[in-house]
C-alpha cells in the first residue's frame, strides 16, 4: 500500500528538522541531494511541497518511531537559579543522554549517559560545568539523546 504526499507532510517536517548552532532549523535538499538551503523553523509560517517519491506504510513506520522514542519537556523553574529540573519520558529502552551547551554550542555538562527503560524520569542541572565550575547567568541549551535521535531545547539561568 503507498501514502501519498498529504499524510506525509508533518513527519517529513519533524525528519528533516535538526539542530544547527543551537537554532532548530530545516534543511531543504536540491535534485542530488546537497543542501540548497536552511531556514530557522521559527521562521516557518507554512510549508508547501510535494515529494517525488512515493513512501510505503513500512517507511511512515519507521518515521512514527523516530518522533515517539521518547518525550522531553521544558525544564522548571524556567528561568532558574540555582538549578532546574528536566524532565522526560522514554517509550523505548536505549542509550541515553543528557548533554548541556552554551550558545556557541560549546559542551558544558554531560548529565546523564547511561541505558534507560521505558519510564517517566528527571535529571537536575546545577548550573555547573563537569569540572564542578559554576557558569555565568545566560541562555543555555539541553539535549536530550536517545539512540541517534535527540531533541534540544533552551533554559535560562538568572543570578
Amino acid at each position: 500500500m503507498q501514502l501519498k504526499k498529504p499524510l506525509l507532510t508533518l513527519l517529513v517536517l519533524l525528519f528533516l528538522c535538526s539542530i544547527t548552532n543551537a537554532e532548530t532549523v530545516m534543511r531543504v535538499y536540491c535534485n542530488r541531494g546537497e543542501p540548497c538551503r536552511t531556514y530557522p523553523v521559527a521562521d516557518i509560517v507554512k510549508l508547501t511541497f510535494e515529494l517525488d517519491t512515493c513512501l510505503t506504510v513500512e517507511d511512515l513506520e519507521k518515521l512514527e518511531n523516530i518522533t515517539k522514542c521518547f518525550k522531553l519537556r521544558c525544564n522548571y523553574p524556567n528561568p532558574f537559579n540555582p538549578s532546574t529540573t528536566i524532565d522526560y519520558e522514554v517509550s523505548q529502552p536505549g542509550m541515553l543522554e543528557i548533554r548541556i551547551y552554551d550558545v556557541l554550542g560549546r559542551e558544558l555538562a554531560t548529565l546523564l549517559s547511561e541505558r534507560k527503560e521505558p519510564g517517566n524520569y528527571q535529571a537536575v542541572w546545577d548550573g555547573r560545568t563537569s569540572a564542578s565550575q559554576k557558569v555565568a547567568a545566560g541562555v543555555y541549551f539541553y539535549r536530550l539523546s536517545l539512540d541517534g535521535v535527540s531533541d534540544t531545547k533552551k533554559m535560562l539561568l538568572v543570578k
